[in-house]
């Protein structure tokens, strides 16, 4: 039995599938247009295509069910986005809590399909491909996936605290892209188990930022929890997959 493997495998299909085929547009878009929606299905379901194909030919499970799986899958995708996902929105209270309630439910039906694809296995991965598959899931979730979740924190932050000179938006895709390149570095050190180094890289981080973390108090605060919440998150996945696969 190879659950760890397979759910591991299912949730780098989701992510790429939610994550990696879908731009801030199409996220966007697909809030007002059914027809967006539906494109985000096709987009998902080809994400996820991949993996069941893996878990079919290399992990020994049938090809039927694989295939079973990924239709499944992709149409309750649909039918969160469609149904469960505007409800999501009305009962909870600000974009984080509902994007971390709408993942749970996308995660909890990978998990689902992991255990009835995982009893019907009859390979397992080398140790070779297993580490393998341990750091490609595990730096896909701290690049994008993470990323969305500290900008939607940041940005329910800085509403708050109301910039006076706005926040434009060449300094946002910088930031978002040394965010993704931080989380990258920490999730690396955080599988090779160099924990110590990861503060060299806050401490970099801080230095370019200093002037204006000693003037600007709200800016400083801002900078504080999302620094925090970027580091947390890449340290925090990678360990998360690494005891998923040893299910």
């Amino acid at each position: 039995m190879s659950l760890g493997e397979t759910l591991c495998l299912l949730l780098l299909g989701h992510v790429v599938g939610d994550f990696y085929f879908q731009s801030d547009e199409m996220a966007i878009a697909k809030e007002r247009s059914y027809a967006e929606r539906v494109r985000h299905g096709v987009f998902y379901a080809l994400g996820i295509a991949p993996v069941l194909v893996a878990i079919a030919i290399f992990l020994g499970c049938p090809l039927v069910l694989a295939v079973g799986a990924w239709i499944v899958l992709s149409a309750i995708h649909g039918v969160i986005d469609f149904m469960i996902r505007p409800r999501i929105k009305r009962m909870t209270h600000g974009e984080v809590q509902a994007f971390l309630l709408d993942q749970a439910l996308h995660v909890g039906c990978c998990v689902v399909a992991g255990v009835f694809l995982a009893k019907n296995a009859s390979r397992e991965l080398s140790p070779y491909w297993a580490e393998t598959l341990v750091w490609t899931t595990s730096l896909a979730l701290c690049i994008v996936p993470a990323c969305v979740l500290v900008k939607l924190l940041l940005g329910s932050l800085r509403r708050d605290a109301a910039f006076p000179d706005g926040f434009r938006k060449d300094a946002a895709n910088s930031g978002r892209a040394i965010g993704m390149l931080e989380r990258a570095i920490v999730g690396v050190l955080t599988l090779l188990g160099q924990y110590d180094a990861i503060a060299f890289v806050v401490a970099a981080k801080s230095i370019a930022r200093y002037e204006k973390l000693k003037d600007d108090k709200t800016f400083a605060e801002v900078y504080l929890v999302g620094t925090l919440a970027s580091v947390a998150t890449a340290i925090f996945l990678p360990l998360f997959v690494r005891w998923a696969m040893v299910l």
